[in-house]
């Protein structure tokens, strides 16, 4: 038994390493106890975050759902106006087209997008325009005019932003 106790450093420095070893595991935990305040409070941050994205989303949703109602709305009254202005039109033949202006009328009407029409086929007749038949053109090219530039409205407002 004595001679283990031979090989055994003396006391002090058995003191020393117990010491050394308490400081190191005492620095070691004090650290994870900080550590874990900090991921606590980080995690507090991230549900704070993510309540205000909701809350945001959600407003977001309602203004666009007050959005498309106020447009539903706005569509809806300008197909009732321009029903009562086609209704109040007399139905007159006003004049002669020729068929190339017929032709025009009817590619606005079908909604082709042609830029530069083509003249009318050789076999096209000139035709008559009624007040009527003119402010239903129009009328329709009023609503694709509007429906085009409320399209190119929100592609500049989702560009810009």
């Amino acid at each position: 038994m004595f001679s283990l106790l031979k090989f055994l450093p003396s006391t002090p420095i058995i003191m020393a390493v117990i010491f050394l070893t308490g400081l190191v595991l005492g620095g070691w935990g004090t650290y994870k106890i900080v550590r874990a305040g900090e991921v606590r409070a980080l995690q507090g941050t991230i549900r704070d975050i993510r309540a205000n994205h909701r809350d945001a989303e959600e407003k977001a949703a309602q203004t666009a759902g007050e959005y498309l109602l106020a447009i539903e709305e706005h569509r809806r009254k300008n197909r009732l106006l321009q029903r009562e202005l086609r209704d109040a039109i007399p139905d007159v033949v006003v004049c002669d087209y020729s068929a190339d202006v017929i032709s025009l009328f009817n590619r606005s009407r079908i909604g082709l997008p042609e830029t530069s029409p083509e003249p009318a086929p050789e076999d096209a007749t000139a035709g008559t325009l009624s007040t009527r038949q003119a402010a239903d053109y129009w009328l329709n090219d009023i609503t694709q005019y509007e429906i085009c530039r409320a399209r190119l409205s929100g592609l500049i407002d989702y560009v810009t932003r």
